[in-house]
């Protein structure tokens, strides 16, 4: 056993568990052959920041860190090299509380994702998608992720959820964006400076709708969430900041990266392509087959809560622990031939690309729903659609724990 100084304890952990092997380039890059291996191997240890993090990957551990909050916590830790993930900046974001405080907070982003609310966007979203393609029609060309699933996703984000003014919308687009630089900080270094420039930049926005809603209120989601900070007292001023950009940011990359990713697996698989344009009742499972293969979660992040052990190997208390989320989507056990892109493949209900137990991602259904619309309204536009490049490999954008292609250039006849 090999010991880790901390300030406050010394830390133990296996050294023969401890791998060279760099989560946020090359597997970042083409995750699925490592993911395939790792879902038999036991949790193991990477090294940032001169201390050891665990790394989990098989589906069994996967689901107990994500179910067990009790022992896994959602809470930050003090812990070298998570700087990487502190891209909220300390604000108590649902996504780093467990219950009863994640219950709480994510009860007042609820009414924006209600059934009621879900079915009157899908009809906006058909008309939406109708006129996105017809301008992909007059150019020929496009861009699967600029010119479709960005434009989708920011539509569905900020135009029919949460209602805000489309020359605002390039507040939070410049924010998400600027996260990717949090791959390859380095330990102990500050946040990226164009991330502090568009957090300073998102913050004065907020405030400045804080003090709006203020004199006049409002009845839509934001409204609600700013009253229930006024008025009611429920939230505290950092968890109001909080849920207003977990709102605006969190769920840029997941309707864009899926759409963009399973156009681009398609392309790359003509038979599927063929398939769908065959039987276009497919597009559903086309979808969740793209969120298998390409999830746009990376991984997730947890802590240990005391000392513990996953699979024989020991978890020191506050240790992280990063969740290859993806990884149990390729356990041959459960998901046969898992390297092959099938789209009549039947889809688990247990798969954790949108998180599991009380942290599932609450827009999954809408981004499924838009995702659905735009991959099956392409296919069926442009029997031609192909790529640009046959051979192209995309680049990949994201912070640390979203994984999605740069640009996936394309053809239509």
């Amino acid at each position: 056993m090999a010991t880790v100084m901390r300030a406050d304890a010394d830390i133990a952990y296996d050294r023969s568990r401890l791998v060279d092997v760099d989560l946020f380039g090359a597997v970042k890059r083409s995750p699925q052959e490592y993911f395939a291996r790792w879902t038999t191997d036991a949790p193991f240890y990477v090294m940032f920041g001169d201390a050891p993090q665990a790394v989990v990957a098989r589906h069994a551990e996967v689901q107990r860190c994500l179910e067990d909050y009790a022992s896994f916590t959602s809470e930050k830790q003090n812990w070298p090299g998570v700087e990487k993930f502190a891209y909220f900046r300390g604000l108590p974001v649902v996504t780093d509380n467990d219950p009863p405080t994640h219950t709480r907070l994510r009860r007042l982003m609820a009414p924006a994702f209600s059934p009621r609310r879900l079915a009157a966007i899908e009809a906006e979203l058909t008309d939406y998608v109708a006129a996105l393609l017809d301008g992909i029609d007059d150019a020929g060309g496009f861009d699967a992720q600029a010119d479709y699933g960005r434009k989708l996703s920011a539509k569905v984000l900020f135009g029919l959820l949460l209602g805000l003014p489309e020359p605002d919308w390039p507040i939070f687009l410049r924010l998400a964006h600027s996260m990717s630089g949090f791959n390859n900080l380095a330990p102990g270094a500050p946040p990226p400076a164009p991330f502090i420039a568009a957090w300073d930049e998102g913050r004065a926005y907020c405030e400045a709708l804080i003090a709006d809603q203020k004199r006049r209120p409002t009845d839509d989601v934001v409204g609600a969430i700013v009253a229930a900070h006024f008025e009611a007292g429920k939230i505290s001023t950092d968890e109001l900041f909080a849920t207003m950009f977990v709102l605006y940011v969190a769920g840029q990359g997941g309707t864009a990266n899926t759409v963009a990713w399973t156009l681009w697996r398609l392309c790359r698989n003509r038979d599927q392509l063929e398939l769908l344009q065959r039987e276009p009742d497919l597009a559903a499972s086309t979808v969740d087959e793209g969120i298998r293969i390409d999830s746009n979660a990376y991984n997730v992040l947890r802590f240990a809560v005391n000392d513990t052990e996953l699979g024989g190997v020991p978890i020191p208390r506050a240790m992280p622990v990063i969740l290859m989320t993806g990884a149990p989507n390729f356990d041959a056990a459960r998901h046969a031939d898992p390297l092959r892109f099938d789209i009549t493949r039947t889809a688990r209900r247990d798969t954790m690309a949108f998180g599991y137990g009380v942290h599932h991602c609450i827009g999954m259904s809408l981004a499924r729903t838009a995702s659905r619309i735009a991959v099956g309204g392409l296919v069926r536009r442009f029997p031609g659609l192909h790529m640009a490049d046959p051979s192209f490999h995309p680049d990949i954008i994201g912070g640390p724990k979203e994984r999605g292609p740069a640009s996936i250039p394309m053809l239509v006849r």
